[in-house]
């Protein structure tokens, strides 16, 4: 165990999923149950709540308005909270991949539902420090959208260097928003896994980012285009096998259109891809930032030798515990 390259973490990631996959399956699928449970009764609160709200901004009440409208972000926030508590499962299965504690898919369920609060927390003090960003870029847009009101009504016409100077700001906004996304790349990990709060969560964060922040970046990027790739590879097997299958097909003389044939059997292989991609592919961006959130740690704070101490005077332990109990 020590410092990873990025081979390492993407072997590390297969190898985990390879060992635990039977904890990390039934754990999405009991997860899948609650969350259909839960998806019932907030489709049932958000009925009620759009009507009242329907109801309010047609009587115009100024603080029943900011009482439903306060009520609906929170009830956004729980929705994107619950969401997050799905990661906080697959982060404490590979997790134990390090940390040496045997997790299985009841303790992940347990450790998610748990973990709600403490998700809302992170996604609380995330948004407030997300607060003076938006101000800016509102503020800009503000600025910019009689130009850009011109443009859409009387064309391009005389507005180039205008164009060019939007398109620069619309490539800085965006950039600006990766680098807040990059920067809060650990702070769910820091809250699960070392128990820190909301804005200690997201400091921890990035000091586990600063000046590795490219290196972090781009491993983000590289994880997400490898999970595509995969997705696209199945997809492509899958195209490859049921060309070849309507091939012999038409070498036995069957009649049959090409369009309807790969109709039928999508609609027959629809389910069993979504399965696969759902429960094995999924589960792997997760899996490999749980990686790279330990590989910084190990590069930063010297977190593996800690491990291998712990290690070290477990084995002590136990075996002064198996001599005492032979005498």
């Amino acid at each position: 165990m020590g410092v990873m390259g990025r081979a390492d973490i993407f072997d590390k990631a297969f190898d985990i999923l390879r060992k635990y996959i039977k904890t990390i399956v039934l754990y999405i699928l009991a997860f899948s149950v609650i969350v259909f449970v839960g998806m019932i009764v907030f489709i049932f609160l958000g009925a009620i709540i759009g009507v009242n709200l329907s109801i309010a901004f047609l009587s115009g009440g100024l603080m029943t308005n900011v009482f439903l409208i306060s009520i609906v972000t929170l009830y956004i926030l729980f929705i994107i909270g619950f969401g997050l508590c799905f990661q906080v499962g697959i982060i404490k299965i590979a997790s134990q991949e390090f940390l040496n504690e045997p997790i299985y898919a009841d303790q992940a369920i347990k450790s998610s539902i748990k973990s709600f609060f403490k998700v809302i927390r992170v996604i609380i003090a995330a948004m407030f420090l997300f607060l003076p960003i938006i101000a800016v870029l509102a503020i800009v847009i503000y600025i910019l959208s009689p130009k850009i009101e011109q443009i859409v009504l009387f064309g391009f016409q005389g507005q180039i260097p205008f164009i060019i100077f939007l398109i620069i700001f619309l490539f800085a906004a965006i950039m600006l928003v990766l680098s807040y996304i990059t920067i809060l790349s650990f702070a769910l990990h820091a809250a699960i896994i070392e128990k820190k709060g909301g804005f200690s969560s997201i400091k921890k964060s990035y000091q586990l980012v600063k000046k590795n922040f490219w290196k972090v970046f781009g491993c983000i990027i590289l994880f997400m285009l490898s999970i595509y790739a995969i997705y696209i590879s199945l997809q492509s097997f899958l195209a490859l096998i049921l060309g070849l299958v309507y091939l012999i097909m038409k070498i036995l003389n069957m009649q049959l259109d090409y369009m309807t044939f790969m109709a039928q059997i999508y609609s027959f292989t629809r389910w069993p891809f979504f399965m696969v991609n759902w429960l094995v592919i999924s589960p792997l961006l997760t899996i490999m930032m749980t990686n790279l959130y330990f590989n910084q740690r190990f590069k930063k704070e010297g977190f593996d030798l800690v491990l291998r101490l712990e290690k070290l005077v477990d084995k002590k332990e136990r075996k002064q515990l198996s001599d005492s109990l032979q005498t």
